[in-house]
């Protein structure tokens, strides 16, 4: 290798690292036409300058004419800032500073979205709140936290993600509320009570009703009337074990579990004069559909009682499969279906009601 080929590779190095490092065309320009140059001289370095020219015809103007104007091209752009064209050839492509993109305009039929300042909710989010909190925002307004979080980005970066989540969700509004709710929490006494919860009650409402009324040790006694393992669930603070609680819950479609134990234990710590039944009616009879069998058990009798109902059938309750109240009494029911025994639980029940009746 000769002293004048390893400056021209040299050459078209140096205009790759700088083409790497600024990635602006200017650099571009420059790197194609002096590696289009290299190879030109190289090609008729091995096959003979000649008559190319001659060979090539218009051709070769044509090539001359591009390098010599991509060469003219790049020596103005990397002129231009030292003449005083800085607006002309500004190449800068570094990352400016962090500005919140204009927000998408609110849907049609969306009044969630109205009136909120970004700006105002993303410093809010941002100088007010841990990242615990925002696990907490990220669960208000029902956001994946794989869709928000990625290797790589930074808490701007994750509130921005969120934002444009609410916006195009329509839960700014949302947002706003979980936000607010977050700096001044509302007190005990101002959130619904257990009988005014039912399954469609917003996730928020869930968490800061089990925040403000129970502590951990009630939190796990709640998890294992349910048949949950309270050393599974995943947090380091009530708020984070509430939160993850509910996920495992919702993500198991098993709330109703935890609406029924809550709504039977202030029943039983505030009893109240129950509902009379029809005197000697029962409401199920062997003719009565499995799926409508299977209903009545869940809405009257707790998983002590039902399991006191399988042992006076002869059938071990722990045998029955499945997770939480209501699978548990589906699979049951199925299992006296195919071991032709509703006709039993049919018996037993009016059994039962004709007991009470009496009494």
């Amino acid at each position: 290798m000769n002293l004048l080929l390893f400056l021209k590779l040299l050459t078209v190095f140096a205009f790759l690292i700088m083409f790497w490092r600024r990635s602006d065309w200017i650099w571009g320009v420059g790197l194609l036409t002096v590696t289009t140059a290299l190879f030109l001289d190289t090609a008729l370095q091995i096959f003979g300058s000649g008559n190319w020219q001659a060979d090539l015809g218009l051709f070769s103007f044509v090539i001359q004419g591009m390098l010599l104007g991509g060469g003219a091209l790049w020596l103005w752009g990397f002129l231009a800032p030292t003449l005083g064209f800085n607006n002309w050839a500004s190449t800068n492509t570094s990352q400016p500073s962090r500005i919140l993109p204009p927000p998408p305009p609110p849907p049609n039929s969306s009044q969630n979205n109205t009136a909120i300042d970004r700006q105002m909710l993303f410093d809010q989010i941002r100088y007010r709140l841990s990242p615990a909190d925002i696990n907490n925002l990220l669960f208000d307004v029902g956001a994946n936290e794989n869709d928000i979080f990625a290797p790589g980005l930074d808490m701007n970066d994750i509130i921005i993600r969120l934002m444009d989540f609410a916006q195009e969700s329509g839960r700014m509004g949302e947002l706003a509320v979980a936000v607010e709710r977050t700096l001044t929490p509302l007190p005990p006494e101002q959130l619904p009570r257990v009988s005014r919860l039912t399954e469609e009650t917003p996730p928020a409402v869930w968490r800061h009703f089990l925040i403000s009324n129970y502590n951990l040790d009630e939190l796990a006694t709640i998890a294992a009337h349910i048949e949950i393992d309270w050393e599974q669930i995943p947090g380091d603070t009530k708020s984070a074990k509430v939160r993850e609680l509910l996920l495992y819950l919702y993500r198991r479609n098993r709330l109703i579990d935890l609406l029924d134990f809550l709504q039977s234990s202030t029943t039983e710590a505030q009893p109240s004069p129950p509902t009379p039944k029809p005197a000697g009616v029962t409401p199920i009879t062997i003719d009565t559909p499995v799926t409508q069998i299977a209903q009545y058990l869940i809405a009257q009798y707790n998983l002590s009682e039902m399991k006191d109902i399988a042992f006076d059938l002869d059938i071990n309750w722990e045998d029955i499969s499945g997770q939480g109240k209501r699978v548990k009494i589906q699979n049951f029911v199925l299992h006296l279906e195919r071991n032709q025994q509703l006709e039993q639980l049919v018996a037993l029940l009016a059994g039962e009601q004709s007991q009470e009746n009496n009494t």
